[in-house]
């Protein structure tokens, strides 16, 4: 898993996850108070606004 993070100039943290696996991650993005929780496929990108 492979990941790189920044803040938008509206304040935002944008998170950008790729899986470069065969499997299936479950991935848990804590920030202070705010949690995510994402299922990544095999082989995926996601965005994730905070």
């Amino acid at each position: 898993m492979q990941l790189t993070a920044f803040q938008n100039p509206s304040g935002e943290i944008v998170v950008i996850l790729m899986n470069e696996n065969d499997e299936e991650h479950a991935v848990n993005l804590e920030l202070e108070e705010q949690n995510v929780a994402v299922q990544m496929p095999g082989h995926s990108i996601s965005t994730i606004l905070i």
